[in-house]
This record gives C-alpha cells, sequence and structure tokens, in this order.
C-alpha cells in the first residue's frame, strides 16, 4: 500500500479562543496547500481516504486536499491522530483499523516525523523533518517498524 504522510499547512500564531486545537490555516497555509495539492494530483490519485487530526489546521488541510482531488466522501477525522499523540500509539491504532488501500494521514509534529522515522528504521533512528505542509509517500506492506520504503519527499 501507498501510504502519504502530510503535516498541515501554515497556521495562525494563536486562534481567537487561545486554543491550539483551534488555529486555521492562514490565507498562504491555504494557498500553498492547494497549489501542492494541485502540482501533485496525479500522484496522489490513487489515495483511498483521508485520515485526519481533529485540529482545525490539520482538517483544513485535509479539505483542500479532497477538494483538490475531487474525492470529497474518503475524508475521516481520527481523534488519535491529534496534537502531542505518540507515532506508536498512532502505529498499533493504525493496525487495528485495518486500513487496505491507499491512505494519507495528515497532521502534527513530531508525530509525523516520528512515525515516518519508525516506518522507514525499525530502530527509529532515521532523522526526519516534516515542513509545513510537507507531504511523504512511503510503500509499505504492514504496520510495523522498518516496513516502509521512502518513495518520495515533496
Amino acid at each position: 500500500m501507498k501510504l502519504f504522510l502530510m503535516r498541515h499547512g501554515r497556521a495562525e500564531d494563536q486562534s481567537q479562543s487561545g486554543l491550539d486545537a483551534e488555529r486555521e490555516l492562514t490565507g498562504l497555509g491555504k494557498s500553498k496547500v492547494a497549489a501542492k495539492v494541485k502540482k501533485l494530483n496525479d500522484e496522489l490519485s490513487d489515495i483511498d481516504v483521508v485520515i485526519t487530526s481533529p485540529a482545525i489546521r490539520a482538517m483544513q488541510t485535509a479539505q483542500l486536499v479532497v477538494e483538490g482531488l475531487e474525492k470529497p466522501d474518503m475524508l475521516q477525522v481520527d481523534e488519535v491522530l491529534g496534537i502531542g499523540t505518540d507515532a506508536g500509539l498512532i502505529l498499533a491504532h493504525l493496525r487495528d483499523l485495518n486500513i487496505s488501500g491507499d491512505v494519507m494521514l495528515v497532521g502534527h509534529e513530531p508525530w509525523i516525523s516520528d512515525l515516518a522515522s519508525r516506518l522507514i528504521n525499525s530502530t527509529g533512528s532515521t532523522q526526519i523533518k516534516f515542513k509545513k505542509a510537507s507531504i511523504m509517500r512511503l510503500d509499505l506492506d504492514a504496520w510495523i517498524d522498518g516496513a516502509g520504503i521512502l518513495e518520495k519527499f515533496w
């Protein structure tokens, strides 16, 4: 299966409520995500499901992805992908979901880099840093440490 990992786009420094989870994408953040999805449309077109963190900025990023791919019904929100979640917990959760097909996860640092590192190298010693709106494609056969092959990183 193909796994696409995407960090949310650029977000405002602080939400009106002061809550981190309610920070929204900036205008520039929205335009950069939309442009990246348009540029990578052929690469992303086989995605079967987009699973996102419940944080506003991640949901807005994921919404731009599904709109750009013209597949609005494939968006799912999953609390486990929230801010501050541990990559090991996410990996175990993904095994439990029994996902078939190609999937995109939209989320946050540091778990997105930690998850990529674990999937690429079973010791988790590979250091990866996702910039905002970065997308990585891994090919993998199972949701276990070391099972991923890094194919592309945009």
